[in-house]
């Protein structure tokens, strides 16, 4: 019967390391341009580093960053213009095995600016003085 418990508690606890550490909260991307955004979230205490994933809406393939603590923010950077894109984030509370993080936080989206050149706008002088002094 101890050894059961023993079990039980130690299959708990194993199960329970995603709890010890909390997810991030409050998302909001902002500075958004045809090329880089910039993801925030509210600082976890006791956390140790923030990793960061990302990808283009509705795509597989996600692009990882990190931070480390006490930053609660991070550049995305070379980016699609125009183009919908989603990211998540995990907190990791411990600096050495990595074992107690927390669970992704939910998705949020944002959509990069279009690149807009520059109108084209030439110096054009149609008089000029040729008068040399001399």
């Amino acid at each position: 019967m101890l050894k059961k418990i023993l079990f039980i508690l130690i299959v708990f606890a194993t199960n329970n390391t995603f709890s010890q550490c909390l997810t991030p909260v409050s998302l909001s991307t902002s500075n958004i341009t045809f090329s880089n955004a910039q993801a925030n979230w509210s600082a976890i205490s006791g956390a140790y580093r923030y990793v960061l994933k990302y990808r283009i809406c509705g795509t597989t393939q996600w692009s990882s960053l990190q931070t480390y603590s006490p930053d609660s923010s991070r550049n995305i950077p070379s980016l699609q213009q125009a183009t919908c894109y989603e990211w998540t984030i995990r907190t990791f509370c411990d600096s050495t095995n990595n074992q107690i993080r927390s669970d992704w936080s939910d998705t949020i989206s944002f959509t990069t600016a279009t690149f807009v050149a520059a109108p084209f706008n030439p110096l054009i002088v149609n008089n000029l003085d040729t008068n040399y002094c001399g």
